[in-house]
């Protein structure tokens, strides 16, 4: 047992994914402190046409519905992982060369650890990564070089399911994640369009309040996820005993309302306007943020290591934001 929490312990600490939503040069995954982007990186991806090749749980119809509304900083041009997968090599190598068209894409990196009884930890994280090549040089048998830059990625969840290491959870199913959903990824990409049509950095990992904008919530209601409830024991990968309204809650003054996921998702994509809580786990570490459901604002960020799960502790801090003077 002793190995097995030092083997933990030393992924967690490699592993060290710092946000949900980052716009930002995001090459390297595991640095926690990534770089704001080079504002020529940006420029050029500004220029392409950008491929969303997007997992097939979602038909192309119903990403369009919500990346119309929200991404205007490129062109684009949407498929299901299997519709690309269905072009011709001939496409690919023209029409969609990704050295003349920026790709956002559903990638996934995992790690897999066991303890002396057989249990393991489930796949670490999945994302999208959005990336552009920029051009390098020409070689001396007249081969092009390209660089290839990120930009920007968003990062999911794993359900519980996905971490028990369940027989049936394919990492390549965005569905064992609990917070892929067309209306939280609506306003996912809302952001990373934003940040880069601005050029501006975001990393929803680092604590942050926007003073201003976060005194809202004294008198609107935040609208809370019931998925926050389940409680996650990190050593057994299950789910253990759900954590009880009133106790989460009970140092937060303000008015609030839980609501099913579902529901909330689909608030969002009807387009009401309202703020939400969301919550986001990779590796021991843990970020709780406030998002505005219009305009994919962030008026609140707040982090903690080494916890999996929503304590009532959270929505105290959360408090603090919003009476500070």
């Amino acid at each position: 047992m002793k190995k097995f929490f030092l083997l933990a312990f030393s992924v967690f600490a490699l592993f060290s994914v710092q946000s949900q939503v980052m716009v930002a040069a995001a090459d390297n995954l595991l640095d926690s402190e990534p770089e704001p982007n080079e504002k020529e990186i940006v420029d050029l991806f500004l220029s392409k046409k950008t491929i969303f090749v997007l997992p097939d749980n979602f038909t192309t119809r119903q990403y369009t519905s919500i990346i119309s509304e929200v991404w205007n900083c490129t062109p684009y041009e949407i498929f299901t992982q299997t519709e690309f997968k269905n072009l011709t090599e001939e496409q690919k190598a023209d029409k969609y060369n990704r050295n003349r068209v920026n790709y956002c894409e559903f990638l996934t990196r995992s790690f897999g650890m066991t303890n002396s009884k057989g249990n393991g930890s489930g796949y670490l994280f999945n994302f999208f990564y959005f990336r552009t090549n920029k051009f390098k040089k020409v070689r001396s048998n007249g081969n092009e070089i390209y660089d290839s830059h990120a930009v920007a990625a968003i990062f999911f969840t794993p359900s519980v399911k996905q971490r028990s290491l369940d027989k049936d959870a394919s990492p390549s199913n965005p569905h064992l994640f609990i917070n892929y959903s067309l209306g939280f990824i609506k306003n996912y990409f809302q952001m990373v369009n934003d940040g880069l049509k601005k050029n501006e950095f975001l990393n929803t990992f680092i604590e942050t309040v926007d003073k201003d904008k976060i005194k809202v919530l004294e008198k609107q209601k935040l609208f809370i996820p019931n998925s926050v409830k389940v409680h996650y024991n990190s050593l057994s990968r299950t789910e253990g005993k759900e954590h009880k309204e009133d106790e989460l809650i009970e140092d937060y003054p303000y008015p609030y309302e839980f609501i099913d996921d579902l529901d909330l998702d689909d608030k969002i994509l009807e387009g009401e306007d309202f703020y939400y809580l969301q919550y986001g786990q990779i590796n021991g570490k843990k970020n709780v943020f406030v998002v505005h459901s219009k305009t994919g604002a962030v008026l609140c960020s707040l982090r903690d290591y080494g916890s999996y799960n929503i304590k009532s502790k959270d929505f105290r801090d959360l408090a603090k934001k919003i009476e500070k003077k």
